[in-house]
């Protein structure tokens, strides 16, 4: 009895900071000049992944469009990876595929390795969900291979 009193008070507890997190970023959203407002859209899709997906790729795809047309490669491609795992969490997986891939290709042309490894580790997710397993070796191999710094392409 008392974990479950514990974990539902770190619950309500989680709860109520996550929900001023979000009002808070949604204030600054509304003060935010044009060419920043990507970023902040970045932190809502976040945010909303797993409590509202589709939340999290509303978010997603303005901060995406914001971004493409601020000329913010990065920020674009952080957009682009937070949309697809809205869909990836409303089970829409070839639609989140979709959104990763499009992000790798902006992550390749920055040559962010740290990105390109978080990535390489969600897109094997999705064939691990496929029950692929080869695909999914082929993509946590790469991650792997990243985050030790080598040089690896996403092709």
């Amino acid at each position: 009895m008392k974990r479950l009193l514990t974990a539902f008070l770190f619950l309500s507890f989680s709860w109520t900071l996550f929900s001023a997190d979000t009002a808070e970023l949604e204030n600054k959203l509304k003060n935010a000049p044009p060419e920043q407002q990507a970023g902040v859209l970045i932190q809502l899709s976040y945010a909303h992944r797993h409590d509202s997906p589709d939340q999290a790729i509303e978010y997603g795809t303005r901060a995406a469009q914001l971004a493409k047309q601020f000329n913010q490669k990065k920020q674009e491609a952080a957009a682009l990876n937070n949309t697809g795992l809205g869909y990836i969490n409303k089970g829409k997986y070839e639609t989140g595929l979709e959104f990763y891939y499009r992000a790798q290709v902006i992550y390749k042309e920055l040559g962010d390795l740290e990105a390109m490894a978080v990535l390489a580790s969600r897109i094997g997710n999705v064939f691990w969900y496929y029950g692929d397993l080869e695909k999914t070796l082929e993509y946590y191999t790469r991650s792997f291979t990243f985050f030790s710094g080598k040089n690896d392409s996403l092709s």
